[in-house]
């Protein structure tokens, strides 16, 4: 059996609850029985990865235009796993912002950029040009129903050949009191 070497990192969205005034008026009759009032029910939305889009590159190149998802609405959360093949480095594409890039020796390289979309995005490529030709796979994926201010948490890159990754542990502030979505990706 072929080892294959990885990286694998957790990544802990502290999104927190988005509070909605919305939803039907409930009716509420006081104590001494006066007329009706109107209450308007907060209704919380959990942060949700509402899609994934996938790009592969299967011949070495330097330009790897990323396709990102069909849609998308302002101040939904863009975030792209991008792979290659080599170690060689990969380039911010303008506008996002760098959360990690490993590399496991001179086998593989993972990056991992965010973006807080201006809702402009959909459809479109964003171009993560690598330092040498390099076969590469990427994944963006758009999570809605986040705080929209709180840039994601990152563990540090694990490295190995077991088939069988487990992402390093990660403890982000407030993650037990607020709902957060955990990502882990190896």
């Amino acid at each position: 059996m072929k080892k294959v070497k990885y990286l694998a990192i957790a990544l802990a969205l502290i999104l927190g609850m988005v509070m909605l005034a919305c939803g039907q008026p409930v009716g509420y009759v006081s104590e001494d029985n006066e007329a009706a009032q109107t209450i308007i029910p907060l209704l919380a939305s959990p942060p949700a990865v509402t899609s994934v889009t996938q790009t592969a590159f299967d011949t070495d190149t330097t330009d790897h235009y990323v396709n990102m998802p069909a849609a998308v609405s302002t101040g939904d959360l863009l975030i792209i796993l991008f792979t290659n093949d080599g170690s060689t480095t990969v380039t911010r594409p303008d506008g996002w912002s760098s959360l990690a890039s490993s590399a496991n020796g001179e086998a593989v390289r993972m990056s991992v950029y965010y973006k807080i979309a201006a809702g402009t995005e959909g459809s479109t490529t964003v171009n993560l040009a690598t330092s040498a030709g390099e076969q590469a796979a990427a994944q963006v994926y758009r999570i809605t129903d986040w705080n929209g201010t709180t840039p994601p948490a990152i563990s540090t890159a694990a490295t190995g050949t077991n088939p069988a990754p487990n992402a390093p542990s990660l403890n982000p502030a407030g993650w037990n009191v607020t709902d957060t979505l955990w990502l882990a990706v190896a």
